[in-house]
């Protein structure tokens, strides 16, 4: 469905968009005041948290930094695109990050985009990309901490980094623009240990034959330490990986007033267990805190969930039924 950001963290958060909980409502006296203009979620069933769920695997399966097109990592200094625009690489730099994993100094490479398009043309296939903003990126600057890794994305919240791409194929066009600023800390000692911090404010908006969307999205309550944080570790049985979440989120659909989503804070109960191999989920328990509304949701081995909604009856749902409760709430 969203196939313009297939497998990015971004795509995820669309699912919480258009499958997320009721309407918002209104801060209330305790917790974390949702920033960036968004009110919490509000449960108005397990239906509701069921789906809300269901879209926090895709997230925590998902990879935390949008990807710039690598054509366009390549320049050096100031040069012209390959269709228009130009990229202008700077000098490296040492620099303080604020990183949670490490005090020491950065080494960051930044780089600005002004309006760079790249585009490719046939007798049957189309596509064109423009990206425009300024990105950049850094590992410690003594050498001696491999694995942390620190990525900023715009200049500031007024001063996105943007991504707009176009593809016609078979007379079909789809189109897409992504608007984020934020920074992302990963730490990472090997492929199966996985730790980012993230703090994310983004937009993408998408057009084609499957519909129109326009959703925003959080991630993280402040670039001061209030991230949203996610961590990958090897399980104790063998081939088996243990995932948290923790932290604010937050994702709004600015077309279909059918589904509005809002904020909330999640926390983990128990890690979410699943299948190196195949994927699959095998265990796990989450908190979602909406002020209002207070929801658990418990992963079951065979798919479903099982969730409870401020301390009523639990509600288990099979993947057939959650699939039936997303394709209700499309556009």
């Amino acid at each position: 469905m969203y196939k313009f950001v297939s497998g990015s963290l971004f795509a995820s958060l669309l699912m919480l968009t258009a499958c997320g909980g009721g309407g918002g409502s209104d801060d209330g006296d305790g917790g974390i005041t949702p920033p960036g203009g968004l009110d919490y979620v509000e449960f108005d069933s397990t239906d509701d948290v069921a789906l809300f769920g269901a879209s926090l695997l895709s997230i925590a399966q998902s990879d935390p930094v949008p990807e710039t097109p690598a054509s366009l990592k390549s320049y050096k200094s100031v040069e012209s695109c390959e269709t228009s625009g130009e990229v202008e690489t700077f000098d490296t730099r040492s620099d303080s990050v604020d990183s949670p994993f490490t005090d020491s100094l950065f080494n960051i490479d930044a780089t600005e985009f002004r309006d760079c398009v790249q585009s490719f043309e046939s007798a049957e296939f189309s596509f064109s990309s423009t990206i425009d903003g300024y990105e950049e990126s850094g590992t410690p600057a003594d050498g001696t901490e491999s694995g942390i890794d620190y990525v900023g994305l715009g200049a500031a919240e007024d001063m996105p980094l943007t991504l707009s791409t176009s593809t016609t194929q078979g007379g079909v066009t789809e189109s897409s623009d992504l608007r984020f600023f934020g920074v992302v800390h990963t730490q990472s000692a090997d492929e199966a240990h996985l730790s980012s911090h993230l703090y994310l404010r983004g937009e993408v908006e998408s057009h084609g034959p499957d519909g129109d969307y326009h959703n925003r999205i959080m991630l993280g309550e402040s670039l001061d330490g209030g991230y949203f944080v996610t961590s990958v570790l090897p399980a104790e049985a063998a081939g088996v990986s243990e995932t948290t979440l923790d932290g604010l989120l937050g994702a709004e659909d600015l077309l279909n007033d059918d589904c509005p989503s809002g904020a909330v804070l999640i926390s983990t109960v128990s890690p979410l267990l699943t299948e190196d191999e195949s994927g699959e989920l095998l265990g796990g328990e989450l908190l979602l805190d909406a002020d209002d509304d207070m929801a658990t949701i418990v992963y079951n081995e065979d798919q479903s969930v099982t969730v409870t909604l401020n301390g009523g009856s639990p509600s288990t749902y099979t993947q057939e039924e959650l699939e039936a409760l997303e394709a209700e709430c499309q556009p």
